[in-house]
């Protein structure tokens, strides 16, 4: 019952913000939503000026590293040779923390991760994680896409499914760990009133009429840290594509109940999210949008920033330290991201995320600062990492 009221009111909310962004205009609703975001900043940064404080540095990351399995991206081998040194040389020159990855779809690759993770000081969530599967669900339908996705995983033995995690990670510096109170993969629940225990959503391969069904749901662990205080850690990457806004919708929710329920059983004291969501705060860019004043569906898409940060009250870190757009996926400044996936038809936009928030207002934090990173080729010529760009911020929690 009170998660079914929960979703009401997010329902509400978000019927609310429609409402609000027709009177307002398309970025009236994002402005006044990093205003109070700035203002949550501001006292936090009141309760910390009296206590003791501590720096975390924090990386989010879409690696993009997949080759014709659910999309390609181009230049697979050459990044995927390069992408465990790039991170060493960043990670050490920004002296970081938690690194929050999406997309790391291979075995190989993620080995190579883990293997490198250890010899340089950081706990690998994913490993934590013993292999699993979704219980088979009572409907039909749901049975079969169980079966489905059984086979999908005997028949790509390379992909990085033995933790059912679709591609997450996340490296925490184990310097930092006193107590490691909770790890879990938690997926997306069906909201459409059948059986289904999870929420699968079907994905189309590059073979035309071959479709399968993955996972989608938030890899998190719930840390003491060396000073006493509790931090969640949240890492997913949710359903692509401008149109599914209500799908991510149920997503958001889910991952927000999530969050709130740890929090409240764990005692947590800090959250922090690192992910790509596939949606951009505001749609001023977007190709072809309010045609006849119609809203577009980066109207709709933009809606999702406003549902799930009014629900969550966590703070955007770059938000809240920039006044530029701050793209994440940008087809004129990264070949690569100009021919990957669906991203040549759709504009420039910000769809990867640093969140941070306390549990209480008596809690203090700061966002000391937040940027784009790996926005150059890493050979120096024209090879970049990865179709997105990552985002670095620094933060301050108490102690």
């Amino acid at each position: 019952m009170v998660k079914k009221a929960a979703f009401f009111m997010l329902t509400c909310l978000s019927l609310m913000n429609l409402a609000a962004g027709e009177k307002q205009g398309p970025n009236g609703l994002y402005q006044d939503n990093v205003a109070q975001q700035k203002m949550q900043v501001a006292l936090g940064n009141m309760s910390l000026a009296s206590g003791d404080s501590q720096q975390l540095n924090l990386l989010t990351i879409n690696l993009g590293l997949l080759d014709g399995v659910f999309a390609k991206v181009p230049l697979y081998k050459e990044r995927s040779a390069a992408f465990i040194q790039t991170l060493e040389t960043f990670s050490a020159a920004n002296d970081l923390d938690v690194i929050f990855i999406q997309e790391l779809w291979y075995r190989e690759d993620y080995s190579r991760l883990r293997s490198w993770a250890a010899s340089h000081g950081y706990e690998s969530v994913n490993s934590q994680i013993k292999a699993s599967l979704p219980p088979i669900p009572l409907s039909g339908r749901g049975t079969m896409q169980t079966l489905k996705y059984l086979e999908f995983k005997k028949q790509n033995p390379h992909l990085a499914y033995n933790q059912d995690n679709t591609g997450l990670e996340i490296l925490v510096k184990k310097s930092l760990i006193k107590t490691v109170k909770y790890v879990g993969f938690n997926a997306y629940n069906d909201h459409q009133g059948n059986n289904r225990r999870a929420l699968f959503e079907t994905i189309a391969f590059l073979d035309p009429g071959f479709h399968t069904d993955v996972i989608r749901g938030t890899l998190n662990t719930v840390i003491e840290l060396q000073s006493g205080k509790t931090v969640g850690l949240y890492t997913t990457h949710l359903t692509p594509l401008i149109s599914n806004t209500q799908l991510r919708e149920y997503q958001l929710f889910d991952l927000g109940m999530f969050m709130k329920n740890r929090d409240r059983e764990m005692k947590v004291d800090y959250d922090i999210i690192g992910a790509d969501f596939n949606f951009s705060p505001t749609w001023e860019n977007a190709i072809g949008n309010d045609i006849d004043g119609e809203a577009s569906d980066w109207d709709k898409n933009a809606d999702n920033y406003t549902y799930f940060s009014q629900f969550v009250q966590l703070v955007d870190t770059y938000a809240v330290t920039n006044s530029i757009p701050g793209y994440t996926q940008d087809r004129t400044a990264n070949p690569i991201t100009a021919v990957s996936g669906s991203t040549i038809t759709e504009p420039e936009q910000r769809i990867d995320y640093l969140l941070i928030g306390a549990t209480s207002r008596m809690k203090g934090f700061n966002v000391l600062e937040s940027q784009l990173v790996f926005t150059e080729p890493i050979d120096g010529k024209d090879l970049f990492l990865t179709d997105h760009l990552g985002v670095m911020s620094k933060v301050l929690i108490g102690r």
